[in-house]
């Protein structure tokens, strides 16, 4: 349960910001309210289960003033009752794994089917998703002001030549030449955005054939986003590429250190690693772009390294996902979504990653 509010006074019980729940002879459902505590203005959040006792689970934090727009949110994973004001989190309470009873009462937003709790102020926004956002994704709503969760997108680069969104096949979806590639034991999980191809790192992978992707000298930017329980492995796991290692041809990026590693565009070698960035379990962008002359490698839209540019040799290798052959590596473990590419180089890749998070938002429009 999400939405942005303004207090108009501070509540002298429960101000209800969204609830459902019955009547007072069948308090079954949850709640999200606000609630004043020893003076201060909080966030307030409960559930029950069938047959349990109302509040059978909640919490209570944060601080939220009178007279200016807060944005709080309310999740549970399953696990704990998290809240978070303005994008930033704010309490959480473990409460273990329960099944929130679902009623027949309607979703009221400022007050509840007991028409004793009434709330005074203004209430925009308001909605409840069918899973627990991340606290990225929170701050991520939240840091786009007035835009909200809908906003206009940048259209798809126009240079865009390929995109395996990796949702339940291996297919590109933009085109002219589709290049659609093979599973080779990769599966399919939750992605970013519907869903994302799955290694097992142990030998998946998915080949793309087809055409030739050759990069040469030409112009490209590759970018894709992935996500890993480990990155801290020294030995290098492949993630992108169209390279035949053991000959020392082609190019492709890789994890190990918690770093991203690109080779074979300035000559068969690590061209350039950059720090630290990759966190378990948590989604990352990582896009690579060239305009002929230099290579630049960005995570979340910030510049991690570059090196010059030199022809990229050609192989009989085809493109892959996730592991390769001739390769003394690792095959991957994680996710991998969105994986497109551009035979132009883009002005930034922070500006890349600006347009990806735009098409994710209008992607999840579009499948609702």
């Amino acid at each position: 349960m999400l939405g942005s509010i303004r207090l108009r006074y501070p509540p002298t019980r429960k101000a209800l910001v969204i609830s459902k729940i019955g009547g007072i002879s069948n308090l079954n459902g949850y709640q999200m309210a606000i609630t004043n505590i020893s003076g201060q203005n909080q966030i307030w959040c409960g559930f029950n289960e069938a047959g349990g006792p109302w509040p059978q689970f909640s919490h209570t934090g944060g601080s939220v003033p009178v007279g200016v727009w807060s944005y709080i949110s309310c999740t549970y994973d399953q696990n704990a009752i998290s809240l978070f004001v303005n994008g930033q989190p704010v309490g959480a309470a473990g409460v273990g794994l329960h099944t929130v009873t679902n009623t027949t009462s309607n979703v009221k937003i400022g007050s509840d089917d007991v028409g004793q709790q009434f709330y005074s102020g203004l209430i925009d926004e308001p909605f409840i998703a069918g899973r627990a956002l991340s606290g990225a994704e929170l701050l991520g709503i939240f840091n786009a002001g007035s835009a909200g969760i809908c906003h206009t997108c940048t259209p798809p680069p126009p240079n865009m030549t390929q995109w395996w969104p990796g949702d339940g096949n291996a297919n590109d979806i933009q085109g002219p030449t589709f290049e659609n590639g093979t599973l080779n034991g990769a599966t399919f999980e939750p992605g970013l955005v519907d869903q994302a191809f799955s290694f097992d790192g142990v030998n998946d992978y998915v080949d793309v054939g087809g055409t030739p992707i050759e990069l040469a000298s030409s112009p490209f930017t590759v970018d894709f986003w992935m996500k890993t329980p480990d990155a801290s492995h020294v030995a290098h796991a492949y993630l992108v590429g169209k390279s035949h290692p053991d000959g020392g041809l082609g190019w492709d990026i890789r994890v190990a250190n918690n770093a991203i590693t690109v080779v074979g565009v300035n000559g068969w070698s690590a061209n350039i690693t950059s720090d630290a960035s990759i966190t378990p379990n948590a989604w990352h962008h990582v896009g690579l772009t060239s305009n002929g002359s230099t290579v630049e490698l960005y995570i979340n839209g910030v510049l991690k390294g570059s090196c010059p540019r030199a022809a990229i040799s050609s192989t009989a290798n085809p493109l892959r996902f996730g592991f390769t052959t001739n390769f003394g590596g690792l095959p991957f473990h994680g996710l991998l979504d969105e994986i497109e590419m551009e035979f132009r180089q883009m002005q930034t890749c922070v500006y890349a990653f600006a347009i990806e998070r735009c098409q994710l938002v209008e992607r999840k429009r579009r499948s609702k």
